[in-house]
């Protein structure tokens, strides 16, 4: 829930957050699109993240997802952000 990306203070980033109170043995699977092409899967973060920081970028429009993976096969429902229009070096 409370998935977001914002840009970062120094505008050099963006910064994904989201909160997941679920216990269990799983991950995050975090997917990006730019540009209006297909999501891709862009990293696998633990359970115990919260909230990751994109800085591989360049100008674009950004839009990202993300779901909950059990290691039993299980999935939560994915989540997309809206997309946001990034230009390296704006606040």
């Amino acid at each position: 829930t409370n998935f977001k990306v914002t840009k970062s203070a120094d505008g050099k980033s963006l910064q994904l957050s989201w909160s997941y109170p679920e216990k269990g043995n799983y991950w995050f699977v975090i997917y990006r699109s730019v540009d209006g092409k297909d999501k891709m899967t862009y990293t696998n973060l633990s359970s115990d993240k919260q909230s990751f920081l994109d800085s591989n970028l360049k100008k674009g429009l950004y839009k990202y997802s993300i779901k909950a993976v059990y290691k039993d096969g299980g999935e939560s429902l994915i989540v997309e952000s809206a997309p946001i229009d990034f230009i390296p070096g704006a606040k």
